[in-house]
């Protein structure tokens, strides 16, 4: 199921909405009162499209600064086996009185541990690569396709998905740690970011730890933060033509690796 369980007081099954849907048709045209027969539960593999966008997941654009797109990267996060305070029931009702060491939860709680330990991966292998370039190895490797080769679904409009709904696309741990390209920010790129969403010199030397000889000053007029160097490009209000720069660093084994772009363009 590609929908959250939680936990019950009662026996209880769940069902998606396209699911829900079958059986409501089933009910309203069969002749007779349907009977409906339980059977002990068991895990089927490879059965459903996987992975989809669950319909709880925060979607873009990002209103902040529409010109960085979000979200970055999709990550597992429903029905995840974690461990839970032994003394709080799986519920949180205060008529449930069982308590238990593991519950399953969903949502960005539990797919941020999964981010995060990827990143601790791939620190571990590349201990010299910054926060940025472990952040573009990330989104630069996600894939966009399902276990049947189609494009991942997004959950709840029941759609296929695009950049709004899952970012780069579904976090591929060992793509990852080889992307052959990353993009990489300096301290000044993150001052010029901060100047572009209104700070000041002031504020960023408060809140910014740089390294020494780094220049703090903002521009007397804001820039498009679509220069960013960031891993995706976003454009939010083309008018005319643009022009869009990112630099590029080699990290693959291979130093003399040539590279050719190509863009698709999506339907």
């Amino acid at each position: 199921m590609s929908r959250e369980i939680g936990a019950d007081i009662i026996p209880s099954v769940h069902v998606n909405i396209e699911q829900g849907t079958r059986i409501l048709n089933y009910l309203s045209e069969s002749p007779t009162k349907p009977v409906v027969q339980i059977e002990a539960s068991k895990t089927v593999i490879g059965k459903a499209p996987a992975p989809r966008v669950a319909y709880f997941s925060s979607r873009g654009p990002n209103s902040f600064t529409p010109d960085i797109l979000k979200p970055d990267i999709s990550a597992p996060g429903i029905n995840i086996l974690a461990a839970w305070p032994n003394r709080t029931s799986p519920t949180l009702r205060r008529d449930d009185n069982r308590l238990v060491n593991w519950n399953f939860q969903s949502g960005t709680s539990m797919s941020c541990p999964h981010v995060s330990g990827i990143v601790a991966l791939i620190k571990s292998a590349h201990p010299d690569w910054s926060p940025a370039a472990i952040k573009s190895a990330i989104m630069t490797t996600a894939y966009t396709k399902d276990t049947s080769f189609d494009t991942i679904l997004a959950d709840g409009p029941m759609k296929a998905s695009d950049p709004f709904d899952l970012g780069a696309g579904h976090i591929d741990p060992i793509k990852a740690m080889d992307p052959g390209l990353v993009y990489d920010m300096k301290t000044r790129d993150y001052v010029q970011f901060l100047c572009n969403i209104g700070y000041t010199e002031e504020q960023i030397n408060m809140i910014v730890l740089c390294p020494s000889g780094t220049d703090t000053s903002c521009p007397r007029l804001p820039k498009s933060n679509a220069n960013v160097n960031y891993p995706s490009i976003t454009v939010s209000n083309l008018q005319l033509t643009v022009t869009i720069k990112r630099t590029m660093r080699n990290v693959g084994e291979n130093k003399n690796a040539v590279y050719f772009g190509t863009i698709s363009v999506g339907k």
